[in-house]
């Protein structure tokens, strides 16, 4: 009949086969008790991280804690920041109207410091169409970027390519 548990005195001939002085003593269960503790600490509510608990208003309070306040439109910061960098980001939402009215006013002074080329989140084959008047290439461009903004960028450099692609793959489509 096979056994399943060694009794103390071949537990003892076992360590001492194994040059240990002490058999190993094996806990039943040890694997829920870790389960169980983990679980208790992960309730523990002082235990979380305070991204957890933060809410709109404490979140709000601190960006505005490391704002700088814009005066007027904020031109002359933005393009001072711009003069003490090489590159120049601005982000938005999709479909904000604000950004391309702000690019449309800095425009004219970024070139002058630079920059003369614009990243921007479109196709290479919406770039190419983008950059051309419509009574040259009566294609319609569906997308967040128009003829004229295109156009805003491009009229410090007629004829060379200004718009610079960037592909995003968003829902298995290329921008």
């Amino acid at each position: 009949m096979p056994r399943t548990s060694r009794s103390h005195a071949e537990g003892f001939a076992a360590c001492r086969k194994a040059n240990r002085t002490r058999p190993v003593v094996r806990i039943p269960f040890m694997r829920n008790v870790i389960a169980i503790l983990c679980l208790i600490w992960l309730m523990v509510p002082s235990l979380r991280l305070p991204a957890q608990t933060a809410t709109e208003e404490s979140i709000r309070r601190q960006l505005s804690s490391h704002a700088t306040p814009l005066r007027f439109s904020g031109q002359e910061l933005l393009l001072k920041e711009a003069q003490q960098h090489d590159y120049f980001l601005l982000g938005e939402l999709h479909g904000e109207v604000e950004i391309p009215k702000l690019l449309a006013d800095l425009w004219p002074s970024l070139w002058r410091d630079g920059y003369h080329h614009v990243a921007a989140e479109v196709s290479p084959w919406a770039a190419v169409h983008l950059q051309q008047s419509a009574a040259e290439d009566p294609t319609p461009v569906p997308g967040l970027w128009n003829r004229e903004q295109a156009a805003i960028i491009g009229r410090f450099a007629p004829g060379k390519p200004v718009l610079w692609v960037v592909i995003s793959k968003r829902n298995n489509q290329i921008a």
